[in-house]
C-alpha cells in the first residue's frame, strides 16, 4: 500500500481498480468544486465511477482517495500510468468565478501540491520535471489539458471533452513553481516553504536596498532577517510612506505586493516566505532594468547635450517622413479604389462594354503600381 503520510486517507470502498501497470506521470487537475463537495461526489459511485488519487483544498487540507499502487479514473487513456491530484477552486479561499476563469492556487495549495508531488516522485521513482507530451513512455509532472484536444501535442488522450481547460490558465502558469518547490523538498531545502508562518524581523539600522549582485550572500541569514531586508528594499524602491512600518511591526499582517499597487487580489496578505520569494523576483527584474539603463548611458557617454538633441531630432524627422509617405500612399490607394468602383458601376449600368472595363481596370492598377514603385 502506498499512502501519503500527511493525507487524510479516505478510500472510496472495496478496492476494485486494477493495479497501475506503470507509474510514469503525476497529473494536476482542478475540481470545479470544493474539496469535501468532490469527496461526496466520488462516494456516490465509489471505485466504479470516476476518482482521483489525491485532493487538495484551498486551505491546504489533503485527502487521499486511492492507493497510488492502483489506478484512478481521471485521465481516460492515461489511467494506467498516471497518478492524479485534484485541487479545489471553490470555497472561502477563492473569489467567485465562472466559465474557464479558474482562480490561482492558494499559497497553502501550492505548498501541499508540491509536497505531494515530491512524495509521489520519490516513492515511485518519477522524474520531477515538466512533461511536454502525453506519450505512454513519457515520465514527469504535467497537467490535465496536456492530454486534451486541441491542447494535446501528441500522445494519449486524457479526456473526450474538446477544449476543456483543466486546470485553467492561472494554474497552468503556476505548475513550474510547483515543480521547483517539489525539487527543493526532494533536495532537503525546506527552510522556506510557501505556507511557513514566519514572524517578520526588524533588520536593524541598516535598511540599504539589496543589490542584485549581493542577493545570494544573504541566504546565510535567517528568514526573518532576509524578509526585513527585502521589505526595506521594496519600501525604498516604491518610496511608499508607511510600508516599512507595516512590514516591520509584528502586530501587522504582511500585505501582498498587489495590495501596495492597489490591485484587486483575494490573497491580500501572504506568509513571510511567499512575500520574500516575490521580493526576490522583483529585485531581480529591477536589476535587469538597471543594467539596460547603464548600457544606454554608456552608449551616449561623451556626447554633448546638443549632439544628443540632434540625434533625437533626426530620428523624429525620419519617422515623420515615413509617416507622411505612408499617408500619401494610402491616399493614392483610396483614390484608385474609388475609381475602380466607378468603372464597375459604369459597366453594370451599360455605359461601357466588357473590353473597356478590362482596359480601364488595367490602367488604374498600372497607375497604382507605378505610384508604389516611385514611393519605394
Amino acid at each position: 500500500m502506498a499512502v501519503y503520510p500527511k493525507a487524510n486517507y479516505r478510500p472510496l470502498g472495496t478496492q476494485t481498480e486494477a493495479r497501475l501497470a506503470k507509474k510514469h506521470k503525476v497529473i494536476l487537475h482542478t475540481m470545479v468544486g470544493s474539496l469535501w463537495g468532490t469527496d461526496s461526489y466520488f462516494r456516490q459511485e465509489g471505485f466504479s465511477g470516476v476518482e482521483s488519487h489525491f485532493g487538495v483544498g484551498g486551505d491546504g487540507e489533503v485527502l487521499q482517495w486511492q492507493d497510488t499502487e492502483y489506478e484512478a479514473d481521471a485521465q481516460l487513456q492515461g489511467n494506467d500510468d498516471c497518478i492524479s491530484i485534484e485541487t479545489a477552486d471553490h470555497g472561502p479561499e477563492f473569489p467567485s468565478w465562472s466559465g474557464s476563469n479558474v482562480p490561482s492556487w492558494t499559497s497553502a495549495q501550492l505548498e501541499e501540491i508540491a509536497q505531494i508531488v515530491a512524495w509521489v516522485c520519490k516513492t515511485h521513482n518519477i522524474p520531477c520535471v515538466l512533461i511536454t507530451d502525453t506519450e505512454d513512455s513519457t515520465k514527469g509532472v504535467g497537467y490535465h489539458r496536456q492530454g486534451i484536444d486541441p491542447y494535446r501535442t501528441h500522445g494519449e488522450t486524457y479526456s473526450n471533452s474538446f477544449g476543456k481547460v483543466c486546470p485553467g490558465d492561472r494554474r497552468v502558469a503556476q505548475v513550474p513553481k510547483v515543480i521547483e518547490r517539489a525539487n527543493e523538498i526532494l533536495n532537503g531545502e525546506e527552510s522556506l516553504s510557501w505556507s511557513e508562518d514566519l514572524t517578520p524581523g526588524t533588520p536593524g539600522d541598516d535598511i540599504t536596498p539589496l543589490a542584485h549582485s549581493t542577493l545570494p550572500e544573504t541566504w546565510g541569514r535567517s528568514a526573518a532577517d532576509l524578509l526585513g531586508y527585502a521589505a526595506a528594499a521594496f519600501a525604498w524602491l516604491r518610496n511608499t510612506d508607511g510600508v516599512t512600518d507595516k512590514v516591520f511591526n509584528v502586530d501587522h499582517v504582511i500585505p501582498s505586493p498587489e495590495a501596495f499597487y492597489d490591485h484587486s487580489d483575494t490573497n491580500t496578505h501572504w506568509t513571510a516566505a511567499r512575500y520574500l520569494r516575490e521580493m526576490w523576483e522583483m529585485l531581480a527584474s529591477l536589476a535587469t532594468l538597471s543594467d539596460r539603463m547603464d548600457a544606454l548611458e554608456a552608449a551616449i557617454h561623451g556626447s554633448s547635450v546638443d549632439e544628443i538633441k540632434d540625434l533625437i531630432q533626426q530620428r523624429y524627422d525620419a519617422a515623420a517622413a515615413e509617416r507622411a509617405a505612408l499617408h500619401e500612399k494610402l491616399d493614392s490607394v483610396s483614390t484608385t479604389l474609388n475609381n475602380v468602383q466607378t468603372i464597375v458601376s459604369n459597366y453594370q449600368a451599360g455605359d461601357i462594354d466588357e473590353t473597356e472595363l478590362v482596359n480601364e481596370l488595367l490602367r488604374r492598377l498600372g497607375e497604382l503600381a507605378t505610384s508604389d514603385a516611385e514611393g519605394n
